[in-house]
């Protein structure tokens, strides 16, 4: 099944057209945790922890991986993180009692990093 930029890989419905602006380093993340094959079971997308996120991105702190993760709020404008945009979910593992926060793209996140791909194409 080969899956197109306008339709949603978990069921046949067209995928909204995405109005979001993302900054580079939300780009960097949602990169880092693309999959190498869309149309793979979600169970085999990439999966990471913060500080695997922060290495791979190159992020020299942890507060860059706050903002980028949970948005900005400066004033009276807020800039929205990747969790809230619905573009990356949490996933909470027990790992011999052990609770590890670990971040997976969403199908929502895949379209939209394509989706700013083909605009700066342009």
């Amino acid at each position: 099944m080969s899956i197109s930029v306008k339709r949603n890989p978990f069921n046949d419905q067209p995928m909204p057209t995405s109005d979001l602006s993302l900054r580079i380093p939300q780009a960097r993340v949602l990169a880092a945790l693309q999959p190498d094959d869309p149309t793979s079971p979600v169970s085999e997308w990439p999966l990471f922890t913060r500080t695997t996120m922060r290495i791979v991105c190159k992020l020299s702190c942890t507060n860059s991986m706050n903002r980028i993760l949970h948005g900005i709020k400066s004033g009276n404008s807020k800039h929205s993180g990747l969790i809230e945009m619905g573009l990356i979910e949490v996933l909470v593992l027990d790992i011999d009692g052990v609770v590890e926060y670990n971040y997976r793209v969403t199908a929502k996140g895949i379209h939209c990093l394509s989706h700013q791909k083909d605009a700066a194409r342009k």
